[in-house]
This record gives C-alpha cells, structure tokens and sequence, in this order.
C-alpha cells in the first residue's frame, strides 16, 4: 500500500463529497434519497508519510490501567473556560441547520412552564435543560397507555415543533442521582395525548412534521422525583468522507503493530494543546483503535480547512481519561453511562448519533455482540452478501458487513489495525475473501448492535461541564474500564 499524505487524502474527501458513488462495487444499484448521506472513495496516490511534529507537548502513559493515573503534567490548564456559561442551568444553543424557529421577543411567554396548560417550548438545537421533577407543578399523566408503567409521579411537559423529517434524539444524562428515577415519554400534541416512544434513558426515531409533547416524568410516586439533565438533538451532516479518509491512511501507515490492551498506535496531535501519547508501542485495542480513527480525522479536517476549531470542542483530557465527563469512558463502553458503544458516545456528546443498521453508510460506527458473550467496536465500510459483494446501500441480500478496527494477535502482523468481513449468526461462516468474524447477533436493540454517525465538527456541542472541567482531575475518578474478557481481539479466522 502506497503512503497518503493528510493533504492528499483532503483531496479525496472533496473529491468524495463532489461525486455520486452510491454503487455497489459489483453491481449497479439505484440511487435512494436518505438523510444522511456519504460516499466512500477508493481512490490511493503515492505520497510521502504525515510526519506527527515533534515540539509539542510529549506526554506517556506506561499502560491502558494507567491511562486514568492522575497525572498532574496531564492536566488541561491552557484552556479557556467560560464561567458564565458553566453556570448556566438551561442551554440552548441556536441551531445552524436553519430547521428551527426563531425566537420572538415579542412573544411573551406563558406561566407556569412545564404544564400542559403550558409547555416549556422546545425552539433550539441541540437542546439542554438542567431541571427537577421535585415540585413539579404538572401531575397530569399518571401513566401512558398502552404502557402500564407507574408514572404518578410530578412531571415536567416540553413542546417540540418538527419542521421537517428527520431522526431526534431524546436522553436524560445517566448515572440519575441516588434516589431519582424519571423516564421519558414522547406524545401526540393533542388529547387523548397518544403515546409515540418512551424509555428510562434514552430513545431516537425518525419524527414526520408536525407538534409534539414531551415528558419527564416520576417513575412511581413523589419519593422518586428529583434532578435531571435532559438533551435533545437531531441529525445533522455526517463527518463520515472524513472517518473514511482516516481509516485508509491508518491502514496504509500502522496496520497489524499487534493487538493489546493499549491505545492508539501513535502519537497523535490535539491542535496546539499537545499530543494524545501511545501507550503500547503500537499495539492496539479496538475502542481505541476507534478513537484514533476519529482522533485521525479531526486532524485531517483540520489541516484540509484550515479549522483547528475542531480541537477546542472538547478539552484534550477528555480523549485521555476516563471519568463520567470524558468521552473516552464513553466510547469505551459504560452502561452506567447509557453508553453502550460508539454511537451512544457521540450522542452523549451531541458529536453525533444512532441510526438503524440498515441505513448506516460507509464511516459510520457499531459496536456489535456475539453469540459467544464477547464484543467488538468497529468502523463501518460496507454491507455484504453471502458471496462477500460489498454494497454501500442495503438490500435484501445483505448477511453483514465489512469494517476496520483492531482484532487478532499480540505480534505485530498477526493484529492489530486491519479489516473483517462480519457475518451475521444466523447465516453461519461462509467463505470470504478475507478474513471473517463470525456468530455476530442482529438486533434493533442499539443494546446489542449498536449503529451510529459522527456529525461534522460544526455542529458539535457537548453540554458545558462535558466541554470545560473547573477542578483539578483528581476530583473525577474514573468510571470505565477496559475489559479484556469483553473485548478479546480473537475473531475465528484468527490463529489463537
């Protein structure tokens, strides 16, 4: 494989972006109207190697366990930290998408919010409301039905208009307080006030025009009410040209250095606020290897816009630690954190989120569960058939899917960054022309197979404490931890 330079691999994201390429690269296929919308590239030029600059700030870790130490040479200081906006309890943030309605400052609003009478409206995304059920003055809903769960508790009613069709996102902030326990129901704006969707934490569907109501609501009387940091969002623009531009320069400059509980196969650069240090020598694990691919990618955008923005949405210890407020414990997988792989993370994080398996499109994210009890977090590349044709849109034919990740041995050329052909279990392990991984569960559940989308770096817009961290690190210890038994590298191709 020939070496890409960022500047060249640019080249092929615009020109990605620029051209119609939503063929099956076996077959001809028709083109459909979708949402959300990249095309892959197959393009590889001969170029010299990125070179990583070396006057930045060289910051080690011994190992992935020592990934969380708290290291005071780690900490961010040299970050500008807006007081007034981390103190703020309601944060909306105007949406560039130009779907939202304005704000009129001639309206004046109704009172008391919250209530059926009158909803706390819905105008900006993505939206943020740090609230309580605890004195609620709406105790209008003591259950949904056909849902028979026991919502008699207070609640608090948002008003959501949707202008066009597209996915939403609805999720309250996990870990609840000790002792809250509140859940989340979307209705029809109009009584009976039919239920749509509800969970505990968080749910997204694809939403036609029109007016929504939206709840919090107690689970099972007062003695449950309590604080809540609710977030909605919607799709927007997807960074996937970009995932794709990473993944080949990743392959083409650091495949197979060996598969370990380490992160990332290099150092990697984080605008003017350092580095984010290999741990292992080049050996990875698959939930970093997807964070270098995205790590990559920003960087790639960066030096392709001239935008070094994109570093400034999070600080740089979010990539490097693991306490609740980091994204890396997200994207390491916490269901504590209702993160359950990739896509969850970004949604977290307002960079991103979940769409059904069937519409993902190359540069997407899943985190897939087998049969055996083991997992894995992948870049997605294409759908497959039983004969390994790849296809970037889905058909009937489809039995899984290829990817990029880290997988297979400790030595170097026997693991590490590479591709898999993922076979669904129900169509067993038929042959592929490369390896495979075998025995992967298909669900909708994003519990099990979990499906997402990074958005671009415009629209990103983490909640304020996940984007500035007021107290030394040592204040936040960290709740995720890698888990080898989990996540072992082996897929059945693998020599063990």
């Amino acid at each position: 494989m020939k070496h890409l330079t960022y500047g060249l691999l640019i080249l092929l994201v615009f020109a990605a972006v620029s051209c119609d390429s939503g063929k099956s690269k076996n077959d001809t296929e028709t083109e459909n109207d979708v949402l959300i919308l990249d095309e892959d590239s197959d393009d590889s030029t001969d170029t010299d190697k990125f070179e990583v600059e070396n006057d930045l700030e060289n910051d080690t870790e011994d190992d992935a366990e020592n990934d969380v130490e708290n290291d005071e040479s780690l900490i961010d200081t040299d970050q500008d930290i807006d007081e007034a906006a981390a103190k703020d309890t309601d944060i909306e943030t105007p949406d560039e998408n130009g779907d939202d309605e304005p704000a009129d400052d001639d309206i004046i609003p109704c009172s008391p919010q919250g209530t059926l009478l009158c909803p706390y409206p819905v105008k900006t995304f993505p939206f943020y409301h740090e609230n309580t059920t605890a004195g609620a003055l709406s105790d209008e809903f003591d259950s949904y039905p056909p849902n028979t769960v026991d919502e008699s508790g207070p609640e608090y009613i948002y008003s959501i208009h949707v202008s066009k069709e597209q996915y939403y996102y609805f999720s309250i902030r996990r870990p609840e307080p000790d002792g809250v326990d509140v859940d989340l129901q979307l209705l029809n704006s109009e009584s009976p006030y039919e239920l749509i969707q509800r969970n505990d934490k968080s749910f997204f569907m694809k939403l036609p025009p029109g007016d929504y109501l939206f709840t919090i609501d107690t689970y099972n009387g007062d003695e449950n009410a309590g604080e809540y940091v609710l977030s909605i969002n919607h799709e927007q623009p997807v960074f996937n040209d970009y995932i794709l531009a990473a993944v080949e320069y990743l392959y083409d400059e650091y495949r197979l250095l060996g598969y370990d509980s380490a992160v990332l196969t290099h150092d990697i650069p984080y605008g003017d606020y350092g580095i984010i240090p290999m741990t292992g020598g080049g050996k990875t694990m698959c939930v970093a290897a997807v964070m270098e691919v995205m790590l990559t990618a920003m960087n790639i955008y960066a030096e392709g816009t001239g935008d070094d923005t994109v570093f400034d949405t999070l600080p740089i210890g979010s990539w490097k630690y693991l306490s609740s407020y980091d994204i890396k414990a997200h994207i390491w997988v916490n269901p504590d954190l209702n993160a359950g792989g990739t896509a969850d993370a970004l949604r977290n994080f307002n960079m991103g989120g979940n769409i059904p398996f069937e519409e993902l499109k190359p540069g997407s994210f899943i985190n897939i569960n087998r049969t055996t009890g083991t997992g894995h977090a992948v870049v997605f590349l294409s759908f497959i058939d039983i004969d390994g044709n790849e296809y970037t849109e889905y058909n009937e034919n489809i039995i899984g899917f290829r990817y990029f990740s880290s997988q297979g041995g400790y030595d170097a050329g026997t693991g590490g960054l590479d591709y898999r052909y993922a076979i669904f279990d129900e169509f067993g392990a038929p042959e592929m022309p490369y390896k495979r991984d075998t025995q992967i569960i298909y669900s909708e559940d994003q519990q099990l197979l979990n499906t997402g989308v990074m958005f671009m770096p415009q629209y990103w817009n983490p909640a304020t404490d996940y984007k500035t961290l007021k107290q030394e690190r040592n204040s936040y210890p960290p709740v995720s931890k890698f888990n080898p038994l989990y996540f072992t590298g082996w897929t059945v191709d693998d020599i063990k």
